[in-house]
């Protein structure tokens, strides 16, 4: 695998990791606080509230930043989380828009993952630029 191609993986593998720690840590700071100041006002149910939400709210973005981490660019093409393989030479446009990719092939196909993660994004999309058709550009929409 090019060396590019490994530093584009390695980003979006560490930002999947990092928001695997940052998020919970920052649920729990954010809940401790809150069920503080919930006590301190004997709204005990709200105190409950927040925890259940925080929790929950990072269980769903822990499980979607491992899923998004695990997407992967090969010299073949882009591995999606669903085990997809998109070749590069399939690819008839490709648009990015706020950290998310859509990838086009010949029939039309839409297959999008998430960069959104990746630290630095700039990396994945050099590194999908290199190996866009010819003809084809990153259109970047914002």
């Amino acid at each position: 695998m090019s060396d590019d191609l490994e530093l584009a993986n390695a980003s979006i593998r560490r930002g999947a990791r990092l928001s695997q720690i940052l998020f919970p840590g920052f649920a729990l700071l954010a809940s401790v606080y809150m069920t503080k100041f919930a006590v301190e006002v004997d709204a005990v149910v709200l105190a409950v509230l927040v925890i259940v939400i925080a929790f929950a709210t990072t269980a769903v973005i822990v499980v979607q930043a491992r899923r998004l981490g695990s997407f992967q660019l090969t010299a073949e093409g882009v591995h999606t989380p669903d085990g997809q393989l998109l070749p590069w030479n399939a690819i008839t446009r490709a648009t990015t828009d706020r950290g998310s990719l859509a990838l086009y092939d010949r029939a039309g196909d839409e297959t999008r993952v998430a960069i959104t993660l990746a630290i630095p994004q700039s990396r994945v999309l050099a590194a999908i630029r290199a190996r866009l058709p010819a003809g084809v550009q990153l259109e970047t929409k914002w």
